[in-house]
Formats: C-alpha cells, structure tokens, sequence
C-alpha cells in the first residue's frame, strides 16, 4: 500500500473536530507560551499517545481524536477512534501500530496536517523529540511532550489562558496515571482531585428559605397583607389581590364540590388574559394541579393531553367552546370563565376545609413539544415552583410595589417565571396581549404605562427589545429559551441569561450582561442545585471539558407522567451527592462546559450538535458575526439538511438594502473558518416569531445552496463536466468548480455512492473519489486507467485461481465428486417464444460474454488456473421430447461440471409435448457457482431478452478472468495485508465475538444442514417510507437488525458477521458475467437511547465503510454465520422472449452453520435460511425469524433501539 492508499484508508473519513473549544475567542496577537506540570510514576511512553488521544476525547465530548505526531524525522499523522469499552492495552497497541506504518513514508511540510483535516491555526502535535522548534510550529494550537520535568502542554496564548492549560495538564497526568490499570477506556481516571475539588465550590449554592410553604399559601399571605396592591393587569383590566383572592377563592369551592381535591388535575383552556393567574391559583387553591391548554395548539394535541392527565374538569373561555367536540375522549365537567364570578364565594370556614396542596404535591402538569414521538407530561411539584421562586427573590430583588410582564405563552414553562415569584412578594403581573408580544415599540409603551421592573422575554425578542427600546424604568431583561447571540446593550439595563429544561422547573442557571461579551454564559448554578457536566461514560469533566449537564436539586420534576420507561431513562439516581433533595439527577441531553470562574457555557444539544463538514459549529458565534454586518439590522441563523446529505448553515438577515452576498461571506472569511461561512443567505423584511417569541422555523423559506467556496474554474474537458454535474448532484450544489474538494464540500461515505450513480459511464469506484477528490483530480485517474489499459496488450495465458473459488470447488466436490455448487434454474416460456430465435440468443449472449467459456486447467505446480475456453458449439439445440421423457430427463439435467478441462455451464432447450397435444417450452440452464454470482443471472436474463428482440449487444469490456488477474495482482501485497489488518482491528473495536451466533444445541463439531426459504410478513410500505424519509437502503435497515439480534444472542451491545456483496461498486464489472463477491464484516453498534433512524445510518456508515476496506476472502471474519441482503428477485411473471415467462431455481446449498440470506419480492422479504440442526433447533429458528420481523417493524416505526429490544422473546 501506498501512502496516498494507506492515507485513504486511515484518514478518508471526516474526523471530527477535536480541538478543545478555545477559551478566548476574540483575542489577537497572543504568543507562543509552554506550561510544565511536575509529574511522577508516568507510565511507559507506549501509553503516551493513548493518553494524550484519551485528554482531547474528554475534551471534545468523543470517543476519536487525531493530532500530529513529531520527531527527529519531522509530522507525521496518527488518528484512532475506541467505545468506552476498548481495553486500554489494545488502543496502545493499535496506536504504536499506526505511528509504526505512518513512519514508513516521508511526508513534506503541511502534507500531514492537511492528512488530518486540520485548518491552520488549529493543528495539535504530540512530540516523541523533546521539544518542537518554533519554525515547526506554525500553524499549531497545542503541542504535548514528555519533559524532565514532568508534562509540557505548548499553546498559543490568543486561545486559551495558563490557567484552563494547567487544569488540562491536570487530566492528562491523571488519564496517563490511572490508564495502565484501567480494565477499559471508561474505568481511566479523568479529572484530577484538586479540580473535583473545584467543581465541587461550583455547587456551593445552599441557600435558607421556607420549605414548608407553597405558592397559594404565601399568595394568600400576601393578599392579607397587599390587599389593595394590583396583582393582575391585561389590557385594561386590573384585579387587586382582594379581588384575586375572592375569584380564586370561589373557583376553589366550585372544584371542591365537584369531588375534586388534592391529587386530581384540572385542565384550563383559555387565551391570554387576567384568568391565567386567576384560574390557576382557584386550581391550586382547591388542592389540585393545573393543566395549561394553549389555545395555539392543534386540538389533537390537547385532547390527548387532556385524556392523558385524566383531568375531570375543564376551564374553558366561552369563545373556545367549540373547539371541545374535538375532545372526543373527555366526558368531564366544563366551567365557562365568564361563570365564575357568578360562581358562591364559601365562608372562610367552608374555605378553610378545603385541603391546600402539600409541598411534595402534584403543582402542574406541563408538556413537551413531542417532536420526536408522543408528548410528555412533566410533573412539577409544589416545591419545585417555591425553590424556583426563592432564588428569583433573591436574584432580582422585587418588591411589593414591582411589576413584572407575563410574556411567555400559558403552555409554557417560562409563564410559571413570569407569574409566581411576584405573587408571592405582592408585585403585579402585567399580561401582554397575543397581538402586541412581537410589535416591540407597543410592547415599550405597554412597560412603561405599568412601570414593569422585570420583563422576561425570549431570547432573541430581549435581544432587539435591548438594542432598540429605551424604558428608564425597567432594570431586567430577564430571557432564555434560546441561545442569546453576543451585543452590546444600548440602553442600560441588565439583561440575565437564564437556562434551564422544563424537567428542572423554568431555570437552573443564569448570567447577567451589561456590557458586550464574546461568548454569553448561561451562568451558574441556581440556589439549592447541583450541576454537573459528565462523559458518556457518567465521569465528571474538568472545565474547559465537554459533556453532558445533569442537574440536581429542589428543582428537578417528579417525572413524566404515565412514562415510567421515559422516566428511568431521564432521570437517573444521582452518583455524585448523597445530600437530601439531591438523590435524582435529571440529563438534559444538553452539551456544556464548565469554566474556569464556575460559569457555564451551553453548546448544543447531545442528539443534535450541529457539524458542518466534521467540524463543531455555534450557530450562535456565526450569528453574532452576521449581526456586525454593517448593512444588516437583524439575522437568525440555522443548520438546514442539505438534500444530498450532511446539513449547511443558511443565514436569514433583515436589512434596509439589499445584502451583497459576497461580501458578506468575505467578511464572515476573515473573522471565521472557510467552514462558518453561510452556504446560503435570505433576505427577509422580518424574522419570524411563535407564539412563545421563539424563531418560527417552519414560517422561514427554504434556503438554496447558492455557491461553494472554492472560486469557480470551469471544467476543461467533457470528462470534468460529467464529474462536475455528479458533484452537484451528490452534493445538492447548484453549480461545481473543477476544482472542488468533494469531501471539503460536505461529502461523505453516502455522497460517494449517489457520485457513482450520477457517473455511472465513468465507471468510477470508491478509491478514485477518495484518492482524486477534485473533477479536475478525478479525471487524471481515469485517464492514468485508460493508458494502463491501452498498455496492457500482453494477455495472460492462464488466470488466477482464487482461494474463494477454490473454496467453493472443494465444496461441490466434498458434497458430490465432480457436481461442484450449481446456480441453475428453469425459465418456463411462453407459448409464441420463437425456440430457434431464443437459441441464437442464447448464442449471442455467451459470445458476447465470453469468459464464461473458462476451464480450469492444471499449471505444471498441480494448481490449478482459469484458462479461456474454446467457445465452440455455443448454441443450445432445440430438444423435441414428451412430458413423459422429459420427467424422467429433468432428474438428470444436473451434470458433473466440477472437474478440470469441463466446460462449467450447460444450455438446454426443451419443445415439450403434452398429452393434449400442446407444446410447452422450457429453458434449463446451469452455471457453475465460481463463475457465476445472482447479479450475474439477471444480468444473463436481460442479455438473452435484448438479443432475441434484435438488439446489439456490448462485448463486455472487463470480464470475469480481468477481475481475477486483478486479485492475483492485488494479493500477498503488502497493501492487502494491511487491509486484511484493518478488517482485524475494525471488528475487534466492535467484539470478540465475530461471525459467533450461538445456538440453542451442542453440535459436537458435526454438521446436518437444511436450507430453507420463508417470507418475514413485513410491511413493505412502511419499510420504504422509512428509508425514503431518512435515505438509507434497504440492505442497511435489514443488516442493522440482523446485528442488533446477533449482538443480543452474543449478550453485547455490538456484533460483527461475514456478509458478502457484488464488488459490483467498480462499474467496470457492473455486467460482467462471474463470480465478484467480497467480503467484509457487517459491523453494528446500539444503545437503548438510540432512534431508529439513527441505529440504521450509523449502521449504513459501517457497511460503506467496511465496503472500502473489502477483502477478496473472507479470513477476517470466521466463516460461522453469515448474513447477505441480495436485493430484489425474479418474482412471478416477467416480460422474456416475446411473451411472459415464469423463473424457478432448483435448489442448491453449502454446508454452513448459520447463513442469512434476504431477497425482496413484490408482497414481502424472503429469507433464505441455511443452518445445522445439531446446533440450532427448529424452536430456535422460529424465534428468530420471529424477533427478527419485529425488529424491523419497530424500526421502520421508528422507535428508539431499547423499546425494541424490550418486545423481543429473548
């Protein structure tokens, strides 16, 4: 292998972006600076890269890193990827390896760094020679070595400070410490003590307040003190707590006598208005919990809710009554708003035996979106809404005299942030109506009438109301829900960035800005909670380090409702404080980091980072950058998928002109990596907003990819052009440049193959995509081919023989001496087929495919070789027989083939006369299995057809001994053995168990096959809208869940089995007629939290993988179970030789354990199953047949791996 081969095969794909997120991010000029950690008891240097490969894992948030690697010979490239349960030694191992082959090339200047993928500025480097020289470090971030002294951590000083350095230094003495003893990868120590210490002052937040008390208690403390203090303004109505007490007080005696009291819930369907706190506090005041219905939200959707609560009552506005003939399922009581005033006020006796909610008691049920399955009701306790409240008295300081907005929609959980910590102080609540929320000037004079102090608005609302109102009166701009892009304050309020997840009760976090800042945290802690940002192993990170935030504390909900499985898998006992209150940690699946100072920041989510190119992107940091545009007024930026594959970032701007789009990206270019420039860029007059002030996606037009880039250089040659439209295509780019790196453009495994579809007259495979990456780059290869080609005059007498093909000759002959493993079958024609036409077609065919004529001979070694046949006599003669005759024939039609000098393929004709005097007719044909694959059948079919109606056919151009030829060329390689190396270390990453499928039996190393084929009874239609929608194929749905079963039978999370496939990718064989199987391991990969779609696109990315990497023998995966998906099959009647013809193999397996074999036909997936009966039982093959169908229709419903697991019959 050469190093451009090996660089493909090791550095091809993407590498996610592994730098640690700089700590400063605007900061020019800076220098060269080196931090030295004193350590001791260091393990031995074979532990070093793993160790430094390990630190920038923990400080990515992934299990795969790469840097340069240097010493007295200069870079060269090392890269390596492990699952939490890699077993240290092994990555050591794999690790020196690499470094080994890599110092077999000589490598010039940036060669390695561009290897890697890595941008200037942005390069890491482990030296193994003591310190590197400054003219060596250019373009350098970090460098690690190994000094006298202990550990040496070079940086730039523009990107990080001494201080964030130490502490990394800190994880890398421990990681290299704890590694050598560690059993696998996720029991290596990560975080030194002295920086737990630290995070532990982080969660310091214990602060005293009244924990036995609960909302409608101290509102109705309040209102015995404020009476006459305004607690509720909409519009121009205005309620004082007198009068709030006495409605929410008559309220309470109507649900108390309706049965209704503590423990029950009780929906309330209204608008915005006064009754939001009104009608909430009746609720609550009853013993109940509340349930907001937002009128903005489809009645499905509230029905279900409504049902799913069990609520008994419905509040209801007058004007939303018939919306509830769409609540087919509620056969409750309904109480019109405009009743309760009408409503009995009970006697402070009667009131006061109405029970009060307790603190540990059910406050609100508030449901998620559900956008990736069935809504989830979040239950919020009393106390979680009073620990909320307690910090937000504390924080903001309001007074009895304060007001503060009620913003945020009723179904939402910033209106519990709006609403109750004034209540409980004796402020007042001012409602914004719907129509006056995004009118910013109406929004100003409404905070102003009312002197609002607090107003709490969504993110980007604050944002603009901050940067373009003035209003002396108000101090807080309070907002969340989104990320807050960077400004600088116009006026002088403060605004607080809050953060923090339904589940954990409005917020855990907040900052507050006053002043421009680079990068927004989103805060610390809140009082009395505990934040911790852990890896995907469940350890704590050091600051600077990214991971998942859990949170725990007063705050965190009691749950979902009616979700126990949702629940476990959320929120999960708390392993880091044993403190009371504490004992639940809730995982947002949110990614952040600590810093340094003990502040947050928020980065994106675990299931939804967003990667352009393999690089890490904040939208948000891209957004900040438009927004100092100098023309533009206003901008929200997205990640959109991108048609061909891969997501881009557009920009939607708001501006007076219209926006140069170049210049734009030009000034984007200079502040920002190539890869943060927008791909696409929409003029708007405004941006739009919900109903809850968040950005309304699917109000924004649909971007187009308006230009790549790499300046435009036109295709010079025809050649350049098909490949520059098959860029486009594969990419979902409007126009290409010659000079376009495919990979750089956002290509990937899968945009390789739409490549080779587009270019199919190129006949292009894998390697030359990779190894050319241009048109331009492409088109030398091809043409390089062609003179090789046109060189290659001299033919080989005989052809390699392959140790498959062998194989597979063994065989045939272990089963019967001299019959071999026969592909045969009868094609029963129609009655008008023309027998002599069909035979000269038949004729055509095999001259046009005349490799199909070898025979193998004997070399003067005795081994034997394919050598070309004779081609004579190739016309099958029209046989006239009796169907009496041709029964006692057709037993026989089978014929010794298997022996040298033997012809491997047989012809017949029949013309059959039946007893009635009518003639059928019938073709028989044989080939022998090693020249000969199922592609190549059909291919043989279609070919016979196109020739009787006349057609011309193609000598095929590479045949069946070409491909031989290039095996013999390719094998005992060193390139070979290196991917048969690969093949090795790919699937030890995945199990020790390759190939293994234990049966239910004791074999006792004997063998009694039988052979099988049943239909799953899967839906079709749902398996094509699945694979429609998430654009896989249907290979990569059934092999993800053949791996998911064979992992479950190996009790593993992971699995690896043999399959096999065409090696039909290189287009030049695509119809040839033979045998071009390769072999690679399906390698698959789950855990319960996984989606559907996502468990079947990882698994998609292994097989096109592994299809890179494919072995002409099977040696790297034991031949014990095999799996295969062969696509469609001839399947009833087809349109062959003048008429409707009928397709029927005959029979024939190998000995195997456990093979797998799937084909589609109109109605349904067949499995051909062929296994031994001394290792697995029929009770065991049904089951299995069994799970299987229910893996897929799960799949195909899209539900996530670990619901599926739970449904099987293991």
């Amino acid at each position: 292998m050469n190093k451009t081969e090996w660089c493909e095969s090791r550095f091809g794909s993407e590498m996610p972006d592994c730098l640690p997120l700089p700590e400063l991010r605007e900061v020019t000029g800076g220098q060269w600076e080196e931090f030295v950690l004193p350590a001791e008891d260091l393990p031995e240097t074979k532990y070093l890269a793993v160790g430094t490969l390990l630190l920038l894992g923990v400080y990515g948030g992934i299990c795969e890193a790469g840097f340069l690697v240097w010493d007295a010979n200069g870079y060269r490239p090392l890269r390596r990827e492990w699952h939490p349960d890699t077993k240290p030694e092994a990555l050591a191992e794999s690790t020196e390896a690499m470094l080994r082959e890599g110092a077999s090339f000589s490598w010039k200047d940036r060669e390695a760094q561009d290897v890697l993928g890595l941008e200037e500025g942005r390069g890491m480097a482990l030296s193994l020679a003591g310190e590197i020289p400054a003219t060596s470090r250019e373009g350098l971030a970090l460098s690690f070595r190994r000094a006298a002294e202990g550990l040496a951590i070079g940086y730039h000083s523009s990107l990080y400070t001494e201080a964030f350095i130490r502490t990394m230094a800190l994880s890398w003495r421990e990681i290299l410490q704890s590694l050598p003893r560690a059993a696998t990868v996720s029991h290596v120590r990560i975080t030194a003590p002295e920086t737990l210490a630290r995070l532990d002052r982080f969660n310091e937040t214990v602060h005293p307040y009244d924990r036995s008390a609960t909302i409608v208690e101290q509102f109705w403390t309040r209102a015995a003190e404020y009476p006459d203090n305004t607690a509720v303004i909409y519009e121009e109505r205005s309620y004082t707590y007198a009068q709030v007490k006495g409605l929410a007080s008559r309220l309470a005696g109507f649900i108390s006598g309706q049965g209704l009291g503590r423990g029950d819930t009780v929906a309330v369907f209204i608008p915005r208005s006064e009754y939001m706190v009104i009608a909430s506090l009746g609720v609550m005041r009853a013993g109940c919990a509340y349930e907001p219905l937002d009128p903005n939200y489809p009645d499905e959707r509230l029905s279900f809710m409504v049902k799913d609560a069990g609520a008994k009552l419905i509040i209801i506005a007058d004007e939303l009554l018939p919306r509830l003939e769409n609540f087919q399922e509620f056969d409750g009581t309904v109480l019109r708003i405009s009743g309760i005033q009408s409503l009995e006020l009970p006697e402070e006796a009667s009131l006061a035996k109405i029970a009060p909610p307790l603190p540990d008691d059910l406050f609100m049920l508030i449901y998620t979106s559900g956008t990736t399955g069935v809504p989830k009701g979040v239950r919020l306790l009393q106390k979680n809404i009073m620990a909320y409240a307690a910090w937000y008295r504390r924080y903001f300081s309001p007074a009895a005299t304060s007001r503060v907005t009620c913003y945020n929609s009723y179904g939402f959980d910033g209106s519990l942030a709006d609403m109750y910590p004034a209540l409980t102080v004796g402020a007042g609540v001012v409602v914004i109506p719907e129509e006056k929320k995004l009118d910013l000037p109406a929004l100003a004079e409404i905070i102003k009438k009312h002197h609002v102090y607090i107003a709490d608005l969504p993110s980007q609302v604050g944002r603009q109301f901050a940067l373009s109102m003035d209003c002396p009166e108000l101090k807080y701009i309070v907002v969340g829900g989104e990320t807050l892009v960077p400004f600088k304050p116009v006026h002088p309020y403060i605004v607080a960035n809050e953060y923090g997840p339904t589940e954990a009760t409005v917020s855990i976090t907040c900052y507050s800005m006053t002043e421009y800042e680079p990068d927004i945290p989103i805060g610390t802690p809140m009082d009395n909670t505990d934040i911790y940002i852990v890896d995907n192993a469940g350890r704590r990170v050091p600051p600077g380090a990214l991971g998942e935030l859990w949170v725990a504390g007063i705050q965190v909900a009691g749950g979902y409702l009616n979700r126990p499985e949702k629940t476990a898998e959320a929120f999960v006992p708390n392993p880091f404080s044993e403190k009371p209150d504490y004992e639940t940690a809730y995982r947002t699946g949110d990614i952040a980091r600590y810093r340094l100072d003990g502040n947050i920041e928020f980065v994106g989510r675990r299931d939804g980072l967003v990667k352009i190119r393999g690089f890490r992107v904040e939208l948000a940091e891209v957004e900040g950058v438009v927004h100092d545009f100098p023309a533009v007024k206003n901008a929200v930026v997205v990640a959109c998928d991108n048609p061909a594959g891969g997501k881009f970032i557009a920009a939607y701007v708001v501006a007076d002109e219209p926006i140069d789009r170049e210049a734009l990206a030009a000034f984007i270019r200079e502040r920002k990596p190539p890869y943060m420039v927008p791909a696409a860029v929409v003029q708007l007059d405004a941006i739009p907003w919900n109903q809850n002030g968040k950005l309304n996606r699917k109000a924004l037009p649909k971007p187009e990819v308006y230009a790549s880039e790499t300046p435009y250089v036109a295709p010079k040659n025809p050649t350049e052009e098909l490949l520059a439209k098959g860029f486009a295509a594969a990419l979902g780019m409007e126009r290409v440049s010659a000079e376009e790196d495919f990979f750089e453009a956002g290509g990937d495994s899968l945009s390789v193959v739409r490549l080779l579809a587009e270019c199919r007259d190129l006949k292009l495979n894998f390697n030359l995509v990779y190894e050319g990456k241009t048109p331009a780059g492409i088109a030398k290869l091809l043409a390089l081919r062609e003179d090789k080609s046109a060189l290659k005059t001299i033919r080989r007498d005989t052809h390699f023989f392959g140790p498959l093909q062998e194989l597979h000759y063994e065989w045939g002959n272990e089963l019967e001496e001299g019959y071999g493993l026969h592909c045969d079958a009868t094609v029963y024609l129609a009655p008008e087929t023309d027998m002599e036409r069909l035979a000269a077609a038949i004729e055509t065919v095999l001259q046009a495919h005349p490799a199909v004529d070898a025979r193998l001979t004997a070399s003067g070694d005795g081994t034997l070789r394919w050598k070309s046949g004779d081609l004579a006599n190739l016309k099958p003669a029209v046989e006239e027989v009796t169907r009496q005759d041709y029964e006692e024939l057709k037993p026989k039609l089978r014929q010794p083939m298997n022996k040298p000098e033997t012809r491997m393929f047989s012809m017949r004709l029949f013309a059959i006369r039946e007893a009635n005097g009518t003639i059928s007719k019938e073709f028989y044909f044989d080939f022998l299995h090693p020249i000969i694959d199922g592609d190549s059948i059909t291919i043989f079919l279609e070919d016979v057809d196109a020739a009787y109606r006349g057609e011309a056919l193609q000598p095929e151009e590479y045949s069946i001994l070409d491909y031989y030829d290039d095996i013999e060329d390719a094998l005992n390689t060193p390139e070979y053995e290196k991917e048969q190396k690969w093949n090795e270390e790919f699937i030890r990453s995945f199990t020790e168990h390759a190939g293994e499928l234990p049966g239910d039996l004791d074999p006792k190393e004997e063998n009694k096959t039988v052979d099988k084929t049943v239909p799953l009874h899967v839906d079709l239609a749902a398996v094509d809208a699945f694979t429609k929608v998430q654009g896989v194929t249907d290979g990569s749905i059934l092999a993800a869940a053949f791996g998911l079963l064979q992992s479950l039978a190996n009790g593993e999370k992971a699995s690896a089995v043999l399959t096999i496939y065409n090696g039909r990718d290189d287009i030049r064989y695509e119809r040839t007629l033979g045998a071009i199987y390769r072999h690679y391991p399906l390698c698959v990969r789950w855990k319960e939290d996984m989606t559907a779609a996502q468990f079947v696109k990882e698994t998609q990315e292994n097989v096109l993988l592994c299809r890179r990497h494919a072995l002409y023998e099977g040696d790297a995966v034991p031949l014990i179970a095999a799996f295969s998906y062969q696509g469609e099959d001839i399947d009833g009647e087809f349109d062959f030789c003048g008429g409707k013809a009928r397709y029927e193999e005959v029979e024939d397996f190998e000995e195997e354990v456990f093979e797998f074999f799937l084909h589609r036909r109109k109605d349904d997936f067949y499995v051909n199953l062929t296994y031994n009966t001394l290792e697995y039982s029929e009770m065991f093959i049904d089951r299995f047949l069994k799970n299987y169908a229910l893996v897929l229709h799960g799949l195909a419903a899209g539900e996530n791996v670990g619901d599926i697991v739970k449904k099987l019959d293991c």
